[in-house]
């Protein structure tokens, strides 16, 4: 039997938390179906997941070859998540790995334990990030242009993936990734794929087995070129729609603290 640390792990690694019934019954909202969407799906598999529903509305073209992990010269032509997710399945003998061939916002039902978002896409990231609000759904938040990487889990309570837009627009910190502007995007870096995968993927793993209390805080970039990671802090934004009615509770609990009420 392993001996506990203090990262809550036995000696096998396994972290004593870990429910993998839990995990195998989760449903995942994978959001997109590229380099980075495609190690994901790995990764969840992986961590013990198995109910998955992949979305991407593209198809796989002949430069994807050797840059996909779940397509060969004979997907050419078919569509990402349809090709993928039965690539998936089929490699895994997992049926549970599923697709939708469209965009997210087509979707009818939100019916998931954890949302994982890969796509370079920002008006589709903001939408899933809205959604995920909406609906008080945890949202893992990746992105991946060359060798840099990001993630963000945004949960029912604090700042979304809109907050950090917003902070980094306004503020024009220098160092900020180009996923971040309307700039050209470079070709994803396997390994800063995988790694990037491989966090989201652990952040899953905490929200499926009820350990949102262990999920990373603020937002965490990954630098491929020296392996660097380093977090940001962030906070609410007051002016983002999505916290419009917290605004109006700080507001009111200001004023009441004011008057000596609260």
């Amino acid at each position: 039997m392993g001996v506990e640390d203090p990262s809550g792990q036995d000696g096998d690694g396994i972290p004593s938390w870990y429910d993998g019934n839990r995990v195998a019954k989760a449903r995942v909202l994978l959001v997109g179906a590229g380099s980075l969407g495609e190690e994901t799906a790995l990764a969840l598999y992986g961590r013990g997941f198995r109910r998955v529903l992949m979305v991407d509305p593209g198809t796989v073209g002949r430069d994807d070859i050797g840059h996909l992990a779940l397509v060969g010269e004979e997907d050419v032509g078919g569509f990402r998540s349809e090709v993928s997710a039965k690539n998936m399945a089929a490699s895994t003998s997992c049926p549970g790995f599923t697709y939708h061939v469209g965009r997210v916002r087509e979707l009818e039902g939100w019916n998931f334990e954890v949302i994982v978002g890969c796509t370079g896409d920002t008006r589709t990231r903001l939408f899933v990030n809205g959604r995920a609000r909406l609906y008080h759904l945890p949202y893992v938040d990746t992105a991946v242009d060359g060798k840099r990487g990001k993630i963000q889990t945004v949960l029912a309570t604090g700042p979304c993936a809109e907050c950090g837009m917003n902070r980094f627009r306004t503020r024009g910190l220098n160092a900020r990734p180009s996923f971040e502007q309307p700039a050209p995007r470079r070709r994803v870096d396997p390994q800063t794929a995988k790694v990037v995968a491989s966090m989201a993927s652990e952040e899953a793993l905490r929200i499926a087995c009820g350990r949102q209390d262990l999920c990373t805080k603020g937002v965490v970039y990954y630098d491929g070129a020296d392996g660097s990671v380093r977090t940001i802090s962030l906070n609410v934004d007051p002016r983002c729609s999505n916290h419009e009615g917290e605004r109006w509770k700080q507001t009111l609990k200001s004023l009441m603290q004011g008057t000596g009420r609260l």
